[in-house]
């Protein structure tokens, strides 16, 4: 009985301590779960690392910013620079997606004035259009005192005769002044600015001469073919001399450059496969194709017309440039060519610089200072061209 007695103590005893026990045991098992190493955090990460497929693919940069020496309120790309011959200003054409009022338009362009000669440069604007990026470069007089430049809104006689023909702005006042309302295409001054030469679609598309102190057509040349399809030459170029008239035409498969006498009307073909042609003070230059022999590229060379006696002479082979152009005062030309960059041509001391393909153009100022056009920004920053992807001979 008394053993019996001393079980039921034994066992009232233990259920009474069992929430006693418990609790110390959890406790002391947190605590050695508290204390137990932690891994280290470099092998934990190492063990996160192994399990993700990383990214190899190339990022590309965006490209960096360009510090622009003017501000164009409509520029997505920079056409064309022309340089006055005497003072630091020039006028750009610009390409920029939409048109005045702000409505897409695909060829929208604006035609600026820029003068370099004022504390900060100044752009104006002057007029805008789709049709400003599908004309040439103005030109400018000798004296840098006026520029004329074309304008074609499709209203030109005999339809109407609204804002169509070609315009003379006065480089001091800032003055716009219509010379003629006839629709054109290609436009070039004579030396002593006193002549425009320019093809004339008004008057059966024949190559014409306008004396601009007499207003009137001096010189006329019909039955030239200078447009075939969509393809179009506007390339004109007076010599030094004043008295003759270049300027690139098609004949079947070629793509002549011929030589207009002003005194005698004679016509003369200079060279059989001409592309592009620029005049400056001492001669013009033009790019000469050679045809591809199988698969390979056509070869160009950069050639002179001397004014002496309008013979041709080879001035840098292996040219791989398609597009020319004169630029400040007479002495340089620029040359494009897409991917390919550009060069600068020195033509009195024979020297040639390049940029690289992220300059679309470039001109040079009267003070030899170069301006590029780093899409749609104009810079003096030739590092913004890129590379030169191209050698030259």
């Amino acid at each position: 009985m008394w053993v019996i007695l001393m079980k039921s103590v034994r066992k009232v005893l233990l259920l009474a301590c069992v929430p006693l026990i418990l609790p110390m045991t959890l406790t002391i098992s947190a605590l050695r779960y508290e204390l137990s190493p932690v891994p280290p955090r470099s092998q934990a990460v190492a063990s996160a690392q192994a399990k993700i497929a990383l990214d190899k693919s190339t990022v590309v940069p965006a490209p960096s910013p360009v510090k622009g020496i003017v501000a164009l309120s409509h520029s997505a790309e920079v056409l064309e620079i022309v340089v006055a011959p005497t003072e630091n200003q020039f006028l750009v054409v610009t390409e920029f997606g939409q048109d005045k009022y702000g409505e897409p338009d695909a060829f929208g362009g604006f035609l600026y004035e820029v003068r370099m000669d004022k504390v900060r440069p100044v752009a104006r604007e002057i007029v805008s259009g789709n049709n400003i990026v599908s004309k040439p470069s103005a030109v400018w007089n000798p004296d840098g005192t006026a520029a004329y430049y074309e304008y074609d809104d499709g209203k030109c006689p005999p339809i109407a005769n609204n804002s169509c023909g070609i315009f003379k702005l006065d480089a001091q006042t800032g003055k716009v002044e219509k010379v003629s309302s006839d629709s054109t295409q290609g436009l070039a001054i004579s030396p002593d600015g006193n002549l425009l030469a320019f093809w004339d679609y008004t008057t059966d598309d024949g190559l014409t001469v306008f004396d601009l102190k007499r207003n009137a057509i001096v010189n006329s040349w019909a039955g030239e073919v200078h447009a075939v399809d969509d393809s179009l030459l506007s390339d004109i170029a007076f010599a030094p001399d004043g008295k003759s008239v270049f300027a690139l035409t098609y004949a079947g498969n070629e793509t002549p450059l011929k030589q207009f006498d002003l005194q005698t009307r004679k016509v003369r073909t200079v060279s059989g496969n001409a592309r592009s042609l620029a005049g400056v003070k001492d001669s013009v230059y033009f790019l000469q194709f050679t045809a591809a022999i199988a698969d390979s590229t056509p070869a160009i060379s950069l050639m002179k017309i001397a004014p002496s006696d309008s013979s041709v002479e080879k001035v840098l082979d292996d040219f791989p440039y398609d597009t020319i152009l004169v630029s400040g005062n007479g002495k340089w030309i620029v040359a494009r060519g897409g991917d390919k960059g550009l060069a600068i041509y020195d033509t009195q001391g024979r020297a040639l610089r390049t940029a690289g393909p992220q300059c679309q153009t470039a001109a040079v100022m009267p003070d030899d200072r170069v301006i590029y056009a780093v899409r749609g920004v104009l810079t003096t920053d030739l590092a913004a061209c890129g590379e030169v992807q191209s050698k030259h001979h």
